[in-house]
């Protein structure tokens, strides 16, 4: 297996943790905790990568549900800044960037019938909407 060295830069960048932003709303766009994120999003993303660089970013704000079906489950989920986080490390491991995530949105999002052009991975959901830019629904 290949090593790849200094990762942690790309995490902390604000282009990826902006498209890390994107993949994390979806299905979550209408939580509260996301609407008062979004309504200050890139103070939020200073902040985030601020701290992600002094190593200073509190993680560990899970929350836990019951669910019933089909048996009795605890679920624990993170914030939704743990959520961006998390994202933001997989797009840096996986090399998805900017540019794939500016075309998806230029072409839409990639779901009509015999579209050729993104893979699953580059489109931002499949709920309606979910393709444009969070900057423009808050």
């Amino acid at each position: 297996m290949k090593r790849t060295r200094d990762l942690w830069p790309q995490i902390h960048d604000r282009d990826n943790l902006r498209l890390a932003t994107m993949k994390a709303l979806c299905g979550k766009r209408d939580r509260f905790e996301v609407r008062q994120f979004l309504s200050s999003l890139e103070l939020n993303l200073l902040r985030m990568s601020a701290e992600l660089q002094a190593g200073t970013l509190v993680v560990g704000r899970y929350h836990q549900f019951v669910i019933y079906d089909p048996k009795e489950r605890v679920i624990t989920a993170p914030c939704f800044e743990e959520r961006i986080l998390h994202h933001a490390g997989r797009l840096t491991v996986t090399g998805t960037r900017l540019t794939t995530a500016t075309t998806t949105l230029a072409s839409g999002d990639g779901s009509q019938k015999g579209d050729q052009g993104g893979s699953q991975n580059d489109h931002f959901g499949s709920q309606k909407g979910d393709h444009l830019s969070p900057f423009l629904l808050v």
